[in-house]
């Protein structure tokens, strides 16, 4: 296993994830994105106050999540606390050849606001002290505001009950011990868990 694991670079675990998605012949229209975080170890909180020795960064999976397939279609991986921003393009270009139709549907919360956004997509703008005041922030978060009437911003909650069944299935700490193999095991819990549903 440990072998294995030695060769499962991000690209090939990527490609893992097109050939089975490829294989459910999963198309979507709307897509989720939200990240989680896992714990850099296996001791529990209570301990590690105890000792002090609290952790200052943990391991984030970025995930875009199908809302029909319920499949995680593109998984990133990063270090935490920080924004989702980052995670934002990179998941809409993996992500982006199962939508069913050209213009489809990208949900995430305001934790993806930033530069990345592109208009039409269904992200909040976070509200400094100034609030929203741009004429392109307004009308996305008008956007936001009638797609929550409509119910469709409400799907991306299945992005959240994705990242709530790896924790619970696969754990929410990462086990690995290298730095290069902490980075991929988010994204390899996303593969184990498209396999598991």
């Amino acid at each position: 296993m440990y072998r294995a694991a030695k060769r499962l670079k991000v690209g090939k675990l990527d490609q893992m994830y097109r050939v089975l998605l490829d294989d459910a012949e999963v198309q979507e229209d709307h897509m989720a994105a939200d990240t989680t975080g896992f714990s850099p170890t296996q001791a529990s909180l209570h301990y590690l106050s105890r000792s002090g020795r609290l952790y200052t960064q943990y391991y984030k999976g970025g995930y875009m999540v199908g809302t029909h397939s319920q499949y995680i279609l593109a998984a990133v991986s990063g270090l935490g606390p920080g924004a989702d921003s980052p995670f934002l393009a990179p998941l809409r270009q993996k992500a982006r050849r199962y939508a069913r139709r050209r213009k489809y549907l990208l949900l995430a919360d305001s934790g993806f606001d930033g530069k990345q956004v592109l208009p039409g997509e269904l992200i909040p703008p976070r509200r400094n002290s100034g609030g929203v005041q741009r004429a392109d922030r307004l009308e996305r978060l008008d956007l936001v505001s009638q797609a929550r009437l409509d119910g469709v911003y409400g799907q991306r909650w299945k992005c959240e009950t994705v990242n709530s069944v790896i924790k619970r299935k696969f754990g929410d700490e990462i086990r690995s011990r290298k730095a290069l193999h902490r980075y991929r095991e988010p994204i390899v819990k996303g593969l184990v868990y498209n396999l598991h549903v």
